[in-house]
């Protein structure tokens, strides 16, 4: 899955109740979902030439959202943050359950496959397509029912930004 894929399923599972969209910070959330990726697409991927390593184990994942929310705790930041990075982080696995994960890296040792990553080839597969197109249907469902679109349409793409970066 690539990022309109992650972006729209999770928000869109976390948003779903009133409940769950209370407790979590979606700046963080989304942070955390593209977080995976972010680190083994760019490091991972030229490095140890393949997409999934670090970024895709969730000791990994747990360490670092634990050290934030030590970090952000000592600092007296919203208590939302870590567990809404954690919860991002712990979707995008999910998601990506379809494929190779060294989900208990490093306590057990994988055998990494070589990967070379080719977008083209990859978005020309039947399911990363319907995958990014779902995506994309959910954020722009999501953008209609939170009134984003009203914002686009009434005041143009900037005043939906500001709109954004004052939401928490």
């Amino acid at each position: 899955m690539y990022p309109f894929g992650h972006l729209g399923f999770t928000l869109a599972f976390f948003h779903s109740s009133t409940t769950m969209r209370e407790k979590i910070s979606t700046y963080a959330l989304v942070f955390g979902t593209l977080l995976p990726d972010l680190i083994d697409k760019s490091y991972g991927q030229f490095i140890f030439k393949h997409g999934r390593f670090v970024g895709h184990s969730f000791v990994i994942g747990f360490i670092i959202c634990f050290s934030a929310g030590i970090l952000l705790y000592f600092l007296g930041k919203d208590n939302r943050l870590a567990p809404s990075l954690l919860a991002g982080w712990t979707a995008h696995l999910v998601e990506d359950s379809g494929g190779f994960l060294p989900l208990f890296y490093p306590v057990i040792q994988y055998s990494f496959p070589i990967y070379t990553f080719d977008p083209l080839r990859a978005l020309s597969s039947p399911y990363v397509l319907s995958c990014e197109a779902m995506g994309v249907i959910l954020l722009g469902i999501l953008a209609y029912r939170y009134g984003y679109v009203d914002i686009v349409k009434a005041n143009g793409f900037t005043a939906l930004i500001r709109a954004l970066l004052k939401l928490e």
